[in-house]
């Protein structure tokens, strides 16, 4: 199975990269956070249902959405039968459901 990335998630992984390293000045957390989430994408081949399905109000076109834990991290991504496309990576601290809910009702408008 293929996976691809939305630029939305590669810019989310980039971020979170870039404020452990600069912010937290901690370059070697930054780089294990990196490996990490990696590691856990690439897990997803072998078993793409791995993760929790997201509730329906949060899919589109009955589409199979799917959040992955990692550490403090959430990965939001869809299953289709050819490939895993990584939506976005959160920090467990954000409200991600209120920031896809409101990504869903723009695509309603």
């Amino acid at each position: 199975m293929r996976i691809v990335y939305s630029r939305l998630a590669i810019n989310d992984i980039e971020s979170t990269i870039r404020y452990i390293a600069e912010k937290l000045l901690n370059p070697t957390a930054a780089d294990s956070f990196k490996r990490v989430v990696f590691e856990n994408i690439e897990r997803l081949k072998g078993s793409p249902h791995l993760g929790t399905r997201l509730p329906g109000f949060l899919c589109i076109n009955d589409a199979d959405f799917r959040k992955l834990v990692v550490g403090k991290h959430l990965i939001i991504y869809e299953v289709s039968d050819t490939e895993i496309r990584i939506k976005r990576v959160f920090s467990g601290r954000m409200d991600w459901i209120a920031i896809l809910s409101d990504k869903q009702s723009d695509r309603n408008r």
